[in-house]
């Protein structure tokens, strides 16, 4: 599957001069091959938008509020909410009809819910039959969702260390491996910073799981992320050439020089 053999963008394929999770960073990433990591959230109305913080500060010049607090009108609409390069914040369906197939997509879930489930049913109803898609989330019951209403689609648990909150949550309630078994996600994803704690491995052959990790910004981290088992990499700020582009495979220790 692409999802675990092309490298991912992370937020689209941006740069000091693209913002993040922009049109034009999907543009890009789309015209050079690469699949395409996003995250979502819905607006005031509803609408599932393409956007990473909950807080609209960063990345708006200082402004005020959360991305949950302003209509869909009020992003298209109204100057104040246009990103650095001057376009307006796009919505998901937006970059589904940009990218058609072409590349894979990672829809990162940013939810804060617990179970209502609006993002994740907003998002299915984007998403569903397109075998090009796949989700992830730090919230373990977004991923439990999709596992019960939408199996078909490839999801995965995002995690900084160890085991983020909700992960431990579970796993306190109900049981040592009560996380993944009620997951039924097919990949874990870690922070690259991370990827050499051995409860990743062990996690990953016990349940069979694929292993992406993230953000990949330098060559020292793509080394990381190879010796250490990564099926595939969420990166920015490298220079990866596509065509030329082999699956990451385990450096031998002859290559290793030992």
């Amino acid at each position: 599957m692409r999802i675990y053999e092309i490298p991912i963008a992370h937020r689209g394929l941006h740069s000091k001069d693209v913002p993040e999770n922009s049109m034009q960073a999907f543009e890009l990433a789309v015209e050079k091959g690469f699949n395409i990591e996003t995250d979502v959230h819905l607006t005031k109305d509803g609408e599932v938008v393409c956007f990473h913080d909950f807080s609209l500060k960063r990345m708006l010049g200082g402004i005020k509020g959360g991305i949950s607090s302003v209509t869909l009108n009020d992003l298209k609409t109204d100057d104040k909410y246009k990103l650095p390069n001057g376009e307006t914040i796009p919505t998901l369906q937006e970059l589904l009809e940009l990218v058609n197939g072409k590349v894979d997509i990672l829809v990162e879930l940013k939810s804060k819910s617990t179970f209502t489930y609006a993002l994740e049913r907003n998002t299915y109803n984007e998403i569903k039959d397109l075998d090009w898609i796949s989700v992830q989330a730090f919230n373990p019951i977004s991923v439990i969702w999709f596992h019960k209403n939408y199996p078909q689609i490839q999801r995965g648990v995002l995690d900084a260390g160890r085991m983020n909150f909700g992960s431990k949550l579970l796993q306190k309630i109900g049981g040592a491996f009560s996380m993944f078994e009620k997951h039924g996600c097919h990949f874990l994803a870690y922070n690259i910073n991370q990827i050499t704690d051995p409860q990743v491995s062990k996690n990953k052959e016990l349940f069979n799981y694929k292993l992406l990790s993230w953000t990949v910004d330098t060559p020292e981290k793509m080394q990381k992320a190879k010796d250490n088992g990564v099926d595939n990499i969420i990166f920015e700020h490298l220079d990866i050439d596509v065509s030329s582009y082999k699956k990451l495979q385990p450096t031998n220790k002859d290559e290793k020089g030992e």
